[in-house]
Order: structure tokens, then C-alpha cells, then sequence
């Protein structure tokens, strides 16, 4: 280990003095290198570690399904950096900078909100020649590939990954992407224990550490562990003494305001662009919606709610995969169970076929529902303190009067000073909503990322981090922002704010996902088509099909190739 590490220490020189025009180029042939990646072989690790037998006809195609969303999500990851150089504009908000980046068909726009009394300063790149290691996260296969990313074009370090043990499997596939970088010493991956990883922490070589993962951790390798730890927050003499930051947990506040009338079509639509961002990797992200609020006075609550349970039911149970899960689901519905007050529904599975396409260890649990009332802030706060990242979603019922600016400023102030975590949240404005009251409560949201009408994870490549008024010996979401594209300091940034419109096309990412029943065959070749359009591919994708709707879908696939190489 200390011998990689020596690679990287000396070759952090060349790295920092590396021009811009040489690192676009690395990351181009980098990016690349994912067309020739076996993203079906990716996608049947991703299966197995989140509980699915890959020799189930349903389990093979969940499988095709994650490996051709990690071939889409990690494409886009170099694009970030590919195209880091955006113009923005500039505007005021009550004497608050607000710069606003124009969007495409491809990637909604974003606005950066600037510290309202810190000075803008361009951003610098650090010049010091140095090792960053990036602590794998064990959620997302991408994620360690992004944070490495980050590690080196925004912090200018050379970088060692420490690759989670769910997600070994990705190891080989990221080093064939990134043996550019590996050949010059710019990067590597490891596999270690836990004393070999106290030893990357603490080497001395190593300058910065960023971890994606969870508080208890984040904290461990900080502060230690037991009552010295304590004590040594309480001094604030930190066991780490180099640079950390993090990207941690979140109790995701998904916020619908009121004061609208909603069709019944659009109750649908919005209960269906919650139930994916639910539904997806078993609500096991950091960016899950874990907290609907809801103004109970909202003549459309129960109606919304309805559509909600109606359309959670009709999911498939995907398994409880993550370490811990399934303690922490057991957790939350024991803190409710019994309470008088709150309602507690267990959903899904109610189009379960006798094809599960689970391995037999597989943590099932029906998703998780509880239905509080104000109250419960006092009375019984598990929910607003204890992220469970697991399939669970608790609904929060204030009592509003239908009035959207007393009902934010509410849930607003909830929001920042109630919850665990900073790290994004969600807020749902209807066209007939008081804008000004909207603005407002964007404005008011002590989040890092704040998504008008969206999922949050559509921000994830805007300034992604928690809010900087986190500090180390009280962290919960962590410190820091990565994917910083913008020539301001990141000492001056607040937030970033991303605005969809109420019906908007991004939010077709974030609807639920059936498994296909198509044939494993025609799913890998389809898989394997998305990853590198061309003849060879396409060939064996039209053996594939049956003859009877071929001629249907040649077209379809080829404008869908059209769209995915513009």
C-alpha cells in the first residue's frame, strides 16, 4: 500500500503542472473507454450485491436494467468535468447573488446561491502537489468513480480510491477506464481491511480524505471512538489533523405546498415522480425523499396521499440489500407501531408475480409508510432524528389553513432546524402556487441543494454537498462541495438551486421502473447497443427480436441511438 501511494505522491508534481487542454483530453479518452466496458457483467454485480439471483429470467433483466443505468450515469460523470466551463448570469435576491447556469435538452439549468455576507472570489485550483484518498461509497457502483473525479480536477490530487467491499466487483472495470491515469501515476484503486485503510488515513503522504458514507464513520475516523473521542470534540482537538470532506446522510425532506387545486391527473403524476426516487436502490441514498410534508389543511391531502399508497403498492419489493437495513426498517416501525396517532401502512407487491428474481438471503420488506401529525415533533421525533436508509418514507401533516406562504414558512423552518441532515430537498410548486411565497421558501431551505418540482439527486451535478452551516464537530449531511463548475470559490457558495417546471421532461427519470419481461438475450443486447451504438452491436440486438415486432422497433432504436451520440 505504501508503495502505491509513493507512486502517487510522485507524481503529484506532473499532475498539478498537467495544462487544462491535456486533462480535457484525459478525460475524454477516458470517457471513451466506456464503450468498451461489459456493462451487463457490471450490471449482474450490482444484482447480486442488492439481492438478486442473475439466473432468474427477472433477475438477468434487473441486472441489464442497472448496468445500462451505470453505463448512462457514468458518461454523464466525465461530461461534468468535460464540460466544466459554463457562463452564468448574475442576479439579486434581497441583496443575495444569485448566478444562473442555462440548461439543455439534456441537463436542467441551476442557479448558484452565493453566501449572502462573504465577498465572491474566483476559484483556484490547489498547487501544492499533493495524495488525496477518496474512501469508497458502498450505495452506488459511481460513486467512487466520481469522487475520484473530483478528487482530481477539483482538487487537483493525485488520488487513491479505497474501493467498498460491496463493490469490489467494480475495481478491474474502473481501472481498464482509468489506465490513462494509472500509467502516469495519477490514480489507483485498493482493496484493504480496516487496519490497512488506518494506515492510508494516516500516512502522511496522504493530504485529504473524502468519504462518502455515514456519520457514525465520518466520526470514527475524525474524532475515534468511545469517551477520548468526546472528549477530544469537546476540546476540539481532532484525531484526523489533515483536510476531510464528506458527503454523508439525510433525512430528505420532500415538501408539497398548498393553496393550489390539483387535477386528479396531476395527483397522479406527482405521486408517481415520488414513488420512483423511493423505489430506486431500495431507498438506500443519501437523497432519498425520507420526509413527505403535506399541509393537512390542503383540501387534496388525502386524495394525494391516496394516489401515493395506490401507486406504492402496485411496485415490485425490491430487496433491503445495504448492510443494516433491515435493523434500521425493524427500528421505525417499532418506534410507530403502537402510537395511537400515527398510521402505518406496509405496501407492494400487489402485481407480484411467482418470479421474485430474489436470492433466498435476500432482506424482503414491504415498503414502509408512516403517517404522522404535528405533534409527533414533540412526542415521538425517531423519524425527524434517525435517517433509516432503507425502504421507508414517513409523511409529516402540518396544520397550514391551505395557505401556501404559512404553510412553508412552516415547513421550511422545520425543515432546517428539526431534521437530521442538510444535504438536499425537494420542494413541489403547483403554476397556480404563490410564487412569492415559493421563492421564499427556496430562498429560506438551509439545504445544500435545493430541486424545485424534482427529485434532488437532478442536482447532484451542481455544487453537491451539504450546507455550509455544518461544522465538523456537529456534522450530520458532512462538509464540503464536489462537482464545483464555476469560477467561484467554494468557500462562497450557500447552495445551488435546480427549477423544473411542474410537468417536465427530466422528471421521466425519476418514475417508477417495472422490469422488463422482455428476453434476457434481448436485454443484454440492448444493454450492450446503449453502450457502444454501432454495426457490431446492432446486429446481434435485431437477431434478438422476435421477427413479428421488428420492424416496429428498428426505427425506435434508431433514433434512441440518434439521441444517445448527439
Amino acid at each position: 500500500m505504501d508503495k502505491i501511494v509513493d507512486t502517487l505522491h510522485g507524481a503529484a508534481a506532473e499532475w498539478v503542472s498537467t495544462a487544462e487542454k491535456e486533462r480535457m483530453e484525459l478525460l475524454k479518452r477516458a470517457k471513451k473507454r466506456l464503450g468498451e466496458v461489459d456493462w451487463v457483467a457490471m450490471g449482474q454485480g450490482d444484482a447480486r450485491v442488492e439481492g438478486f439471483d442473475t439466473s432468474t429470467k427477472k433477475g438477468a433483466n434487473f441486472a441489464s436494467v442497472r448496468g445500462m443505468g451505470d453505463n448512462m450515469v457514468t458518461k454523464s460523470l466525465f461530461d461534468i468535468f468535460i464540460n466544466h466551463h459554463k457562463k452564468s448570469t448574475e442576479r439579486q435576491w434581497e441583496g443575495q447573488t444569485v448566478l444562473s447556469v442555462k440548461g439543455s435538452w439534456t441537463a436542467p439549468g441551476y442557479e448558484l446561491w452565493l453566501k449572502p455576507d462573504v465577498p465572491r472570489k474566483p476559484q483556484t485550483l490547489h498547487s501544492e502537489p499533493r495524495v488525496g484518498l477518496v474512501l469508497g461509497a458502498g450505495n452506488q457502483t459511481f460513486l467512487a468513480l466520481s469522487d475520484a473525479l473530483a478528487m482530481l480536477h477539483t482538487e487537483n490530487s493525485t488520488c487513491i480510491v479505497k474501493v467498498h467491499p460491496l463493490r469490489a466487483y467494480t475495481q478491474p472495470i474502473f481501472e481498464f477506464v482509468m489506465r490513462e491515469y494509472i500509467d502516469r501515476g495519477f490514480f489507483a484503486m485498493v482493496a484493504c481491511d480496516m487496519p490497512q485503510t488506518q494506515a492510508l488515513i494516516a500516512n502522511a503522504k496522504v493530504r485529504l480524505v473524502h468519504l462518502t458514507g455515514g456519520k457514525a464513520t465520518h466520526d470514527a475516523i475524525v474524532w475515534g471512538r468511545g469517551d477520548e473521542a468526546e472528549a477530544r470534540r469537546k476540546r476540539g482537538e481532532p484525531l484526523l489533523t489533515k483536510p476531510m470532506t464528506s458527503e454523508l446522510g439525510c433525512i430528505t425532506p420532500y415538501i408539497i405546498a398548498s393553496g393550489a387545486v390539483w387535477t386528479k391527473a396531476q395527483l397522479e403524476y406527482q405521486a408517481k415522480c415520488l414513488v420512483g426516487p423511493l423505489m430506486y436502490n431500495a431507498s438506500c441514498n443519501c437523497l432519498a425523499p425520507k420526509l413527505l410534508v403535506l399541509d393537512a389543511d390542503w383540501p387534496q391531502h388525502d386524495g394525494y396521499l391516496a394516489a401515493l399508497r395506490a401507486e406504492l403498492d402496485a411496485q415490485d419489493i425490491v430487496p433491503a440489500y445495504y448492510p443494516g437495513a433491515g435493523d434500521r426498517y425493524d427500528r421505525h416501525l417499532a418506534a410507530y407501531k403502537d402510537d395511537k396517532e400515527a398510521k402505518v401502512s406496509q405496501l407492494g407487491g400487489a402485481k407480484a408475480t411467482k418470479d421474485t428474481g430474489y436470492l433466498p438471503d435476500a432482506c424482503v420488506k414491504k415498503f414502509l409508510l408512516v403517517e404522522l401529525i404535528e405533534g409527533h415533533l414533540v412526542s415521538n421525533p425517531y423519524a425527524f432524528k434517525n435517517e433509516p436508509f432503507a425502504p421507508v418514507l414517513t409523511v409529516l401533516s402540518l396544520k397550514g389553513g391551505n395557505d401556501t406562504a404559512a404553510f412553508l414558512s412552516k415547513a421550511t423552518t422545520i425543515a432546517n432546524e428539526q431534521l437530521f441532515g442538510t444535504l438536499s430537498a425537494t420542494l413541489i410548486l403547483h403554476p397556480d402556487t404563490d410564487k412569492a411565497a415559493g421563492e421564499k421558501a427556496v430562498a429560506a431551505l438551509e439545504y445544500g441543494s435545493v430541486v424545485v418540482n424534482g427529485w434532488s439527486a437532478l442536482g447532484h451535478a451542481n455544487y453537491w454537498g451539504g450546507h455550509p452551516k455544518e461544522k465538523l464537530e456537529a456534522v450530520e449531511s458532512g462538509l464540503g462541495f464536489v462537482n464545483a463548475l464555476l469560477d467561484v470559490d467554494r468557500d462562497c457558495v450557500e447552495k445551488s438551486v435546480t427549477r423544473l417546471t411542474f410537468k417536465s421532461s427530466f422528471q421521466k427519470m425519476q418514475m417508477p421502473m417495472p422490469i422488463p419481461s422482455l428476453s434476457q438475450g434481448l436485454m443484454a443486447q440492448i444493454v450492450r447497443f446503449m453502450a457502444k451504438p454501432s454495426v457490431g452491436t446492432f446486429v446481434p440486438f435485431v437477431w434478438e427480436i422476435p421477427r413479428a415486432v421488428a420492424v416496429v422497433l428498428v426505427g425506435g432504436v434508431a433514433a434512441a441511438a440518434y439521441w444517445y451520440m448527439m
